[in-house]
């Protein structure tokens, strides 16, 4: 894996780094000790929490915690290309950026109360395809 690419993935002390678009009244992202607060309870204007720090046709690894506090589901855009609802704790995903240079977190779906911590995005270098076929004995 390639170097961390995240500024700020651990939201020690604040959200530097990172870009919020589409708040109001009861869409937000917000600073807390335990990491980023995402709420938003319905699905207009698009809550975005994001860092373009991708390059289109590159593979990248995000791993993050989540906590939810209550309501639905969050998900993560990585370069364009959605990824599956995250589920309470560690997740993990792999993917190739397509259309954009964005680390976007969105909500699946409406009434989320969510912490996002410990954000990472590693550049998966080489290929990344799984060797499945490894029988015999390896020597050094």
């Amino acid at each position: 894996l390639g170097s961390e690419l995240v500024v700020n993935g651990d939201f020690a002390t604040d959200l530097s780094g990172w870009t919020i678009s589409g708040t109001d009244a009861t869409h937000s992202v917000t600073w807390t000790t335990s990491g980023a607060r995402y709420q938003s309870d319905t699905t207009s204007p698009v809550l975005s929490f994001f860092q373009d720090i991708l390059t289109v046709g590159k593979t990248y690894k995000v791993t993050c915690n989540i906590a939810y506090t209550s309501g639905e589901t969050l998900r993560v855009s990585i370069g364009g290309a959605n990824q599956s609802a995250f589920t309470e704790g560690v997740n993990i995903r792999i993917a190739t950026a397509t259309s954009n240079a964005s680390l976007n977190f969105l909500r699946d779906a409406p009434n989320v109360d969510a912490i996002i911590s410990n954000v990472s995005v590693k550049e998966v270098q080489g290929n990344p395809a799984m060797m499945i076929n490894l029988g015999g004995h390896m020597r050094n």
